[in-house]
């Protein structure tokens, strides 16, 4: 038994015609095509998901160091760490720490 079927049940790949090897083939790539892209697709929405979790959270924390300061903003993020932050959360597209930056109405994570 090899491949898990008896030799009786398995077709022997010379009975095959070049026809049908194509289409097996091609079959195997279009499958493998489609799981890539839909892979791809759930990687860039799984970032996305990431990064809009650690800018709410960056935003939390600055909003608390905010509460506790008499409405100052922190003069960086590494100003929450570790009283609000356990550290500077990073862009998860390019692995740099998330941006800050003072407004003269409010702030941007």
């Amino acid at each position: 038994m090899v491949g898990g079927r008896p030799k009786s049940e398995r077709l022997p790949l010379r009975d095959l015609n070049d026809a049908q090897m194509l289409r097996t083939r091609m079959d195997k790539t279009v499958a493998f095509a489609s799981f890539f892209q839909h892979g791809t697709e759930l990687i860039r929405s799984t970032a996305n998901d990431s990064a809009r979790l650690r800018v709410a959270e960056t935003a939390l924390a600055v909003e608390r160091f905010r509460l506790a300061h008499q409405n100052q903003l922190p003069g960086s993020l590494a100003a929450l760490v570790p009283a609000y932050l356990k550290s500077v959360p990073t862009d998860p597209f390019d692995g740099q720490p998330l941006r800050f930056k003072r407004l003269e109405k409010g702030y941007v994570v």
